[in-house]
């Protein structure tokens, strides 16, 4: 019988705290994971590769043999449709564009809601506040990035691990714009008023206006890009996405608006950007072009490459005007050129390639890369600063770069050239109306000796305590030639920069003293047994630092005199007391300055630690509530005191002549990114009968080792 009894005691009441408190701790990793996505977003638009958020959005509870328990809570992922628009400066913009709610199905605790839009991450219960956890990544002074989403779904619930992945499909461009408006609307008009807040600390109050859910912000004298990215929500695999980019106008890489004067014999170089509708490069898109009067096209790419270029190389033949053109079916664009004939009738310099009228080269034996160097002179003595142009005539042999140089005090500028396939080309050299011409015979092309493709990286950990080791793992390179390969790393402090260690095939690496608080960087690549080695993977990880911080404001308030105020008492009081119809609690409030910890810092653990010295209180629950309004030490009262959250971050008994501590980590990790404005310690059942109190020491006490503290263990990420 008592067994029973017992278990029912546990059934009812210690079961909803144990996962309460698993629910709270689900909900500050899920913070953490949710808070990544604008990260992922905005490396996705600047990379053009796909990136992948993992989120446990779901919850498994801890097994509880003979006790009732749920095995998991759902969550929700879904979307709410938004818009945008740009206006003015060539862009004329309506999109609809979405935000990812996140919500998870809890059975014990309030049941959070994070909102993702436009970069910045919300944490919302119900109609509150919405609390900041990630700043947005879209607007600054100098630039203004908008994110266009689609989903491939509108809600989905979901018991498992759920991959959100991030595809661009249209990025890569920037445009310099003297004036425009951005326009969008928001979740709803508490995120609105935040956004409008942000926004006018930039921009200025003449330039920000809000209208319910609306922000229209004017930005000028800034770089402007807009993508398009699409959102899944998988929980295995991936989707293929067959969304193309269109070639909406070309936009020339010269000034349009003047005549470009050249001599007979002389080359020259026009191009054009082919672009979407957001202003960013298409690639792969066929260019017409062409020429009329006393030009000729020698050479062209005619496909846009993947920055959505196309070029020409042309040579003056005749005197006269001729025009270049390039074309798509929905935009043309004109150059204007002058031809003369050199004055003086003849050449003015002497020119020639060092390497003399032809040249050999096996790639297998020299590399896929080779320099030519030509030389100006007059008179038999070198010219510096003559500009010299240089073009091919089949550009599916070489590549070369620069296209266009000035010489140097040698008389002499130097090309790159980039061998593409087997066989013959000629290089042009043009100095105003002197030329020169070398054969370039290309051969082994394909024998090139390639580096392994990038490889992935882990870390055992995302965070280090100084002491610990930090074992990395890079794996999935391939070589293209078959070629054995083998890992490298190398471990960098990225806060303060400097090499820890640098490339060695030892993937481990032991953290120092005094490094605390950094973040370290740790790289991986995949070499051949040649010594080509593949692009450079990394990941960061955060090495945990404590620190202990002292209050700016401790005060009590007393409810039988709600307008006297104890904030430079040398005590701390709380107190359950009801005697003849009045009440006699006390309740304490601390505060904390926590702008030494980051925003993107993630809280391990934080403990409010305060002193009783004096105490009849020992069975009571004394519980800390995060509070939710501005207060000072010097005004409050009992009849002022500010609003707190009613669920306590957490519950003690507390014990006289020793420290007291509440765990406060998850008030700590929200308050860094967002409001803080301390803590409330109260009695859980004011207005007793008996008389229980406890007074602690404050600030204000004379033996400092006595202070109230906060002691707060984190990672810089």
């Amino acid at each position: 019988m008592i067994s029973i009894t017992f278990i029912g005691i546990v059934q009812s009441v210690m079961l909803p705290q144990w996962n309460k408190a698993v629910e709270i701790e689900h909900s500050e990793k899920l913070s953490y994971e949710i808070a990544k996505i604008g990260e992922a977003v905005t490396l996705s638009a600047s990379t053009g590769k796909s990136n992948l958020i993992a989120l446990k959005a779901s919850l498994s509870y801890p097994e509880r043999p003979f006790l009732v328990s749920p095995k998991f809570a759902s969550a929700t992922i879904s979307t709410k449709e938004l818009e945008v628009s740009i206006k003015g400066d060539g862009f004329n913009i309506n999109e609809k564009t979405y935000a990812v709610i996140v919500s998870p199905n809890y059975y014990y605790s309030t049941k959070p809601e994070f909102i993702f839009e436009h970069t910045a991450v919300f944490k919302m219960y119900g109609d509150d506040t919405p609390i900041l956890i990630s700043e947005q990544g879209s607007f600054s002074k100098a630039s203004v990035n908008v994110y266009i989403l689609n989903t491939t779904f509108d809600s989905l619930a979901v018991t498992q691990p759920v991959n959100l992945i991030f595809e661009p499909i249209s990025y890569g461009g920037s445009s310099f714009v003297d004036n425009v408006w951005v326009n969008f609307t928001c979740f709803d008009s508490e995120t609105a008023k935040w956004w409008n807040e942000t926004l006018i600390e930039i921009y200025g109050e003449d330039n920000v206006k809000r209208n319910g859910n609306w922000i229209n912000v004017s930005v000028g004298n800034v770089y402007l890009s807009v993508s398009y990215l699409v959102v899944q929500a998988l929980t295995a695999g991936e989707q293929e996405i067959n969304i193309g980019r269109i070639a909406n106008k070309l936009v020339p890489l010269q000034n349009t608006s003047i005549e470009y004067q050249m001599n007979i014999g002389d080359y020259k170089e026009f191009g054009v950007k082919v672009v979407d509708k957001y202003n960013n490069p298409v690639p792969n898109i066929d260019v017409s072009v062409g020429s009329s009067g006393a030009c000729d096209i020698t050479s062209t790419t005619g496909k846009s490459d993947n920055g959505g270029q196309v070029k020409a190389t042309i040579r003056a033949v005749n005197s006269g005007d001729c025009t270049i053109n390039f074309n798509i079916p929905t935009s043309t664009v004109h150059y204007n050129i002058h031809v003369s004939s050199p004055s003086g009738g003849g050449t003015i310099f002497d020119v020639y390639w060092i390497e003399g009228e032809s040249v050999s080269w096996n790639v297998s034996e020299e590399g896929n890369s080779k320099n030519l160097n030509f030389k100006v002179e007059y008179n038999g003595n070198p010219v510096y600063n003559a500009q010299v142009y240089f073009s091919i005539d089949n550009p599916s042999i070489i590549s070369i770069t620069p296209t266009e140089g000035k010489t140097n005090e040698s008389g002499i500028v130097s090309i790159t050239l980039n061998a593409l396939d087997n066989g013959d080309t000629n290089v042009f050299g043009t100095c105003a109306n002197s030329a020169d011409v070398i054969t370039v015979s290309i051969e082994s092309v394909g024998l090139v000796n390639n580096p392994p493709s990038q490889p992935s990286l882990t870390t055992d950990k995302d965070r280090y305590y100084v002491g610990e080791t930090i074992t990395a793992t890079a794996f999935g390179s391939t070589d293209p030639d078959g070629d054995p390969i083998i890992y490298e790393y190398k471990f960098v402090n990225q806060t303060d920069g400097g090499i820890l260690q640098d490339w060695s095939s030892d993937n481990t690496y032991t953290i120092a003293s005094g490094l605390e608080g950094k973040i370290i960087r740790v790289y991986a690549r995949a070499c051949d047994n040649k010594s080509a080695c593949s692009l450079e993977a990394y990941k960061d990880v955060g090495i945990i630092k404590t620190i202990t911080l002292y209050p700016t404001d401790d005060a009590y308030v007393y409810e039988v005199s709600p307008s006297s105020n104890y904030g430079s008492s040398t005590s701390l009081h709380v107190q359950s007391y009801r005697f003849w119809g009045l009440n006699f609690n006390e309740r304490t409030y601390i505060k904390f300055n926590l702008s030494s910890i980051s925003s993107t810092s993630y809280v391990l653990d934080a403990k409010l630690q305060l002193y009783a010295y004096s105490s009849n209180a020992q069975n009571r629950n004394y519980e800390v509530h995060k509070v939710t309004s501005n207060w000072d030490e010097n005004t409050i009262t009992w009849s002022s005191q500010p609003s707190f959250e009613t669920t306590a971050t957490d519950t003690i008994s507390p014990t006289s002549n020793s420290w007291n501590a509440w765990t406060v980590t998850s008030d700590v990790q929200n308050m860094i990114s967002g409001n803080n404005y301390g803590w409330c310690i109260k009695d859980e059942s004011e207005s007793s009968r008996s008389q229980k109190y406890t007074h602690f020491y404050s600030k204000e006490y004379s033996d400092t080792a006595y202070h109230p503290k906060l002691v707060v263990e984190y990672s810089p990420i």
